[in-house]
């Protein structure tokens, strides 16, 4: 639950963002400050000039957004492909579903051992957290049989390998 609020927190301050620009400034912590310069940075100050949340459009009710696709189950994480498409993990149900540009369902792929957050990868295998095992695994699709991905830190950088399940 604490991690939906965080994802909810940031995407509300993204949204207000850019509905107010040049009004959404960090005050980076004094620690960061101090280590970055030995001179305080200026602090701007607003000008009334400035567009508030008067240039965001209305709210609209849920029901009026537009729905890129409508999947059985119970979607929990996304990940965009390079070519616009989707991929969603449905952890309660096991199912990891690529959706093309269009919303069309074009793979699903069967992991009951509760998948959710995935990565993409520009040779088109598929980096999945399995929250049941709690591990990280990398599959080929189509193939859901997993290759688990270890990752081991040394004091110089972390190393992954890769191991049959």
């Amino acid at each position: 639950m604490g991690r939906a609020l965080s994802t909810a927190l940031v995407a509300a301050a993204v949204l207000l963002a850019a509905c107010a620009p040049g009004t959404a400034t960090a005050s980076p912590s004094p620690r960061l400050s101090a280590l970055a310069s030995t001179t305080p940075a200026p602090t701007p100050s607003p000008t009334p000039s400035q567009p508030g949340l008067s240039t965001c459009p209305a709210p609209q009710p849920e029901s009026a957004l537009p729905v890129l696709a409508r999947i059985a189950g119970a979607p929990d994480d996304l990940a965009p492909t390079g070519d616009g498409g989707l991929w969603v993990s449905d952890e309660t149900n096991g199912r990891i579903t690529r959706l093309d540009a269009r919303g069309a369902v074009t793979l699903r792929l069967v992991d009951p051992r509760g998948p959710e957050g995935m990565v993409p990868r520009p040779d088109g295998t598929l980096i999945v957290a399995e929250q049941l095992p709690d591990r990280v695994v990398l599959l080929r699709p189509p193939s859901a049989s997993p290759t688990s991905v270890l990752v081991q830190s040394t004091r110089s950088r972390p190393t992954v390998r890769e191991a049959a399940c």
